[in-house]
């Protein structure tokens, strides 16, 4: 996990005031997001996202 150089998110407004998602929802997809950016595909498992957040 360290290799992640993850220093911050930024929570696009789009994603911050949809009130389908809970604040978990809204962490996770911004994480998805921010690491699909490069290569157009998250490359970390529903594991690891859930080790990163502690959930």
């Amino acid at each position: 996990m360290s290799n992640l150089n993850l220093k911050g998110i930024w929570i696009p407004i789009e994603i911050l005031t949809d009130n389908k998602l809970s604040d978990k929802e809204k962490i996770i997809y911004t994480i998805i997001i921010y690491l699909s950016k490069e290569n157009k595909y998250c490359y970390l498992t529903n594991k690891s996202i859930s080790e990163l957040l502690n959930i």
